[in-house]
């Protein structure tokens, strides 16, 4: 079997499949979206109020095996949008307002993209699924581009034979921009993870 017929072999799998890709995609990439735009919203930007509420219930806090306080203390945090950790949320408040136009796109994206690392000791080392995942989204995107660029017929009539390539290209776009943004939160975080990792402002008080 030559190129062209593996090919015409490919396109009519992926015409074929379409709906089922643009399902995928609807799947996938919308709630990421609805999530990523969710999470922008982090401590630093609740009311003056809510973080100092948010101070005085970390500093007051006890650790407690209890797993309905455990419970609590979680939707707590997750209600002040810092990490149920608190010597790593408390040192996160100190190194923002420490230097806050230095630290303060780190300290935000640390809290957006709390997946990508984890936490040992209120210290943070980066996941290495976490670029496995981006290398995974990249090719995907790129994949859906390329195809959905192969896929494409100029001579075709009809706006019926153009959507199995405009569906690719798009879903390819969606996905790069979701890998973009994550990729830019990656070097945000990279550039000052050494200094916050050295912060060694006492946590305890």
């Amino acid at each position: 079997m030559d190129l062209s017929a593996i090919f015409k072999v490919s396109s009519d799998i992926f015409k074929a499949a379409t709906p089922f890709i643009i399902l995928l995609i609807t799947a996938l990439v919308i709630p990421l979206l609805k999530r990523g735009n969710e999470s922008r919203k982090t401590f630093f930007e609740l009311p003056t109020g809510v973080k100092i509420e948010a101070i005085d219930y970390i500093l007051a806090y006890k650790h407690t095996a209890h797993p309905l306080k455990s419970l609590s203390h979680q939707i707590k945090m997750e209600g002040y949008k810092l990490d149920n950790e608190v010597d790593f949320s408390s040192k996160v408040i100190k190194f923002y307002y420490n230097n806050r136009s230095k630290n303060a796109r780190f300290c935000r994206n640390l809290l957006k993209a709390r997946g990508m690392y984890s936490v040992d000791k209120a210290r943070i080392a980066f996941k290495s699924s976490m670029f496995a995942c981006l290398i995974m989204f990249y090719g995907l995107a790129f994949a859906q581009v390329f195809f959905g660029y192969k896929l494409y017929n100029p001579n075709a009539t009809g706006i019926i034979n153009a959507i199995p390539s405009y569906s690719l290209v798009l879903g390819g776009v969606a996905y790069a921009c979701v890998v973009l943004l994550i990729t830019y939160q990656c070097i945000v975080i990279g550039v000052s993870k050494r200094r916050f990792n050295k912060f060694k402002e006492n946590l305890s008080t």
